[in-house]
């Protein structure tokens, strides 16, 4: 059992004063070049300096802390971003000043690959390693190892999928099957952000997504209101830990895996729907391969080849809570490509929101620190080791 949960984010700006700070502390760490970054300046002054994620996260925690209480269960809440303050170091700083002698991190993120898991367990291993030497050789410290096939995770991307599809006036019968199956009239993207080919985790970083993406479409076709019964949809919202943290990961042997199941595919047909997996939000050098398609060309092209699509569902599956990449790059840039084209557009929301994940959490800190894996990736290339027979 943990004293405490680290909830370990990326960090954002919530004024136009912040904005400068936070990007040079990016921009220090990366190769943008000067173009591209004047562009990310010029994103965050167009939303005066404000980025959701903070609140975000600060409101996750504070649930935390409520459920905690609720439960009687003696568990401290703290917070430490890669790029701006709180920083883990000063999240440290308050763990060894209140004498805590265990702590789970939670990363702000579900799936593995280097850029959204193994640099946050460096950056907070970095910032333990400053320690003092007497914290250190009493202070246990694991990592919730990537969560993307959790049951509540689907079940979170699920909830407010199914709220974004029924948007349509009840007289259009959103769920209504076919007689004949047609042309879809929908379209659901799946969106995440994009990472370089070259960092040789895009192929089981993709495969991660499709699996998490191919699950909660599986648990929308069994909702009642695609003609699922009660008894099927209970069994597939059930939000046990169920062997986690360690499992078994079957998805892991379809490698060529690059598409949903075409079974899927065909029940989703029955409805007028169809689905991808597409990437949002590459920077970099536009001569480094970034992983595709781009979800704005994505739709370009579908458009063309289906002239009869009507509506736009995006499920940003990849993002766990609200961000400048959400707001940004799918409620502006991507919503106005569907008004070019015509098309209607609804966006769920992240699903780090959903109360679903307090229960989760809470019950990982319940959990005996041994059962938590280390990461075995030393070359910095995530293999998902953690998952499937890492020892601590």
């Amino acid at each position: 059992m943990f004293q405490a949960i680290l909830l370990a984010s990326y960090g954002g700006p919530e004024k136009i004063e912040d904005v400068e700070p936070f990007l040079n502390n990016i921009f220090s760490t990366t190769n943008i070049p000067a173009a591209r970054q004047e562009a990310v300046f010029s994103r965050y002054r167009r939303f005066n300096g404000i980025s959701p994620l903070p609140k975000e996260c600060r409101n996750f925690c504070a649930n935390l802390k409520t459920a905690a209480e609720r439960r009687n269960q003696q568990l401290r809440i703290y917070q430490g971003n890669l790029f701006f303050p709180p920083t883990f170091d000063d999240a440290f700083d308050q763990l060894e000043s209140d004498g805590v002698e265990s702590a789970l991190v939670f990363a702000t993120s579900a799936f593995a690959a280097f850029q959204s898991c193994k640099r946050y367990r460096e950056a907070v291993l970095q910032a333990f390693k400053k320690r003092s030497e007497v914290f250190k050789r009493s202070f246990k410290l694991a990592f919730v190892p990537p969560f993307f096939d959790l049951p509540a995770m689907k079940r979170a991307v699920a909830d407010d999928l199914l709220t974004a599809l029924a948007w349509e006036d009840l007289e259009d019968a959103p769920f209504k099957k076919q007689v004949e199956t047609r042309e879809p009239t929908r379209l659901i993207l799946f969106s995440a952000h994009s990472i370089p080919v070259i960092s040789g985790d895009e192929s089981q970083y993709r495969r991660q997504l499709l699996s998490c993406a191919s699950a909660t479409l599986q648990s929308i076709l069994a909702a009642p209101g695609f003609g699922g019964t009660p008894d099927k949809a209970r069994d597939i919202s059930d939000a046990s830990l169920a062997d986690f943290p360690k499992r078994n990961l079957s998805f892991l042997a379809k490698r060529n895996a690059v598409d949903f199941p075409s079974d899927i595919r065909a029940c989703l047909r029955a409805f007028s729907l169809d689905a991808a997996l597409v990437f949002q939000s590459r920077s970099g050098s536009p001569r480094t391969p970034w992983l595709e398609p781009d979800a704005a060309c994505y739709l370009r092209q579908y458009k063309q080849e289906h002239p009869q699509l009507e509506k736009v569902i995006v499920s940003p599956i990849g993002f766990f809570f609200e961000n400048m990449e959400t707001i940004y790059d799918l409620d502006e840039k991507l919503r106005g490509v569907c008004g070019e084209l015509n098309l209607g557009y609804r966006r769920a929301p992240c699903c780090g929101a959903s109360p679903r994940f307090i229960d989760v959490v809470l019950d990982l800190a319940k959990l005996d620190f041994n059962l938590f894996p280390v990461c075995a990736a030393s070359d910095g290339t995530c293999d998902l080791s953690c998952r499937f027979g890492g020892q601590n």
